[in-house]
């Protein structure tokens, strides 16, 4: 193995991931139902979706993301299909956690393609390397970075996976490890076009893997925008534009100082929202609510973000991949027969559900209403942990 990141622990690195394990514990030590933590979870989902392709130059909003993922927007132009690519690659790697698979090249090269699809047509399922010089430019179209040449873009991924799933490297925190992972893919930058997404996307994945999901409540997309210059300017460490001159051996130090910031400052700010919760005792399930299955408290959590109606294709939402739309269909129709749903409208040939009353009230309860609404808006400043420049 050749690839021998250069970086050393600084007392302000320290500090951040001695944060991230104690936010990573708090959160752990906190029991809340699932009906709950779903909404949690997509949200969290659609802001790491939003703010991944908005750092590429992506104009939707928010809340033209939100309807892109929840399939209210049809005509797929080319920031839309950037968005449902992304969030489908979210769902790929949730279903990778479960199954706790390597970092590999197919494993690349898979994620690569959801994230890149375009249009129509057959396509392959990896993206293959790139096999022609590409480079990063600024807005102005100064180039800012030019990458390795295609010769050497196969041996440096080959350095790369290598040391991803290494011996050595998973004694490292997991922090430290997710960090270096996603800097040598932007250095190496081993496609044409989606580096970016695809080396956030491989962080995140990493983390979720090792035991540092955090619920799947966080989102490091969010953090990074805040001050996206400072992505930039750390992403670059002030070396020279060709790779050969210095990022071929960098010392990692700024970027993973950074980088612990930008994790410590998510899980604090995930920690602190669970523990509000936990204050607010929706740990404790009314027993109405905690007699549901597990499908049942992810319907609620539909509900407890949009307030109103649910169909087939809302139900297929939530479980992705799992459920086809007669199964779907089926489904909504036995929860109106036991009297957890109402059949209420039909628009066209959809049929449509809204909770049945008693279940209603037992979600949207004055004192519960009120403390879930504060869940979904993120209200806290940024985390000065490390106040001094290393």
């Amino acid at each position: 193995m050749t690839y021998k990141p250069k970086f050393r622990y600084t007392n302000s690195m320290v500090v951040g991931l001695m944060a991230i394990e104690n936010a990573r514990a708090t959160v752990d030590a906190i029991d809340l139902p699932d009906y709950v933590l779903f909404p949690l979870r997509r949200d969290a989902s659609i802001r790491s979706t939003h703010f991944s392709t908005k750092i590429e130059g992506n104009i939707l909003g928010l809340r033209e993301v939100r309807k892109v993922v929840e399939g209210k927007r049809n005509r797929l132009g080319q920031y839309e299909q950037e968005v449902r690519n992304y969030w489908k690659a979210l769902e790929f790697l949730q279903r990778e956690v479960e199954k706790k698979t390597p970092i590999s090249h197919k494993f690349i090269q898979q994620l690569h393609r959801i994230i890149e699809v375009r249009g129509l047509g057959r396509r392959g399922k990896y993206s293959p390397y790139r096999a022609e010089q590409n480079s990063v430019k600024n807005e102005s179209g100064q180039v800012v970075y030019l990458p390795p040449e295609p010769k050497d873009v196969q041996p440096l991924m080959d350095d790369l996976v290598e040391w991803a799933e290494s011996q050595t490297t998973h004694q490292l925190p997991v922090p430290i490890w997710a960090g270096i992972l996603s800097y040598q893919f932007l250095t190496i930058h081993p496609f044409m076009d989606g580096n970016g997404r695809t080396a956030r996307a491989l962080a995140t994945y990493l983390l979720h893997r090792e035991g540092y999901g955090l619920r799947g409540i966080f989102s490091l997309e969010d953090h990074y925008v805040k001050d996206i210059n400072a992505y930039y300017e750390r992403l670059q460490m002030g070396l020279p534009v060709n790779y050969y001159y210095g990022r071929n051996d960098p010392d990692l130090l700024p970027w993973l100082y950074y980088f612990t910031y930008i994790v410590a400052s998510a899980f604090m700010e995930a920690a602190k929202y669970l523990a509000q919760v936990e204050g607010g005792k929706l740990g404790v399930e009314d027993l109405l609510l905690a007699s549901l299955d597990t499908r049942q408290k992810r319907v609620l959590g539909h509900f407890r973000l949009h307030n109103e109606f649910i169909n087939a294709r809302d139900l297929i939402s939530l479980f992705p991949g799992k459920m086809t739309i007669n199964l779907a269909r089926n489904l909504l129709r036995k929860y109106a027969d036991v009297g957890f749903l109402t059949c209420d409208t039909k628009k066209g040939r959809m049929k449509m559900y809204k909770l049945e009353e008693k279940y209603e009230n037992a979600l949207f309860k004055p004192s519960r209403k009120r403390a879930l609404e504060s869940l979904l808006v993120r209200s806290f400043g940024s985390f000065d942990l490390m106040r001094k420049k290393d």
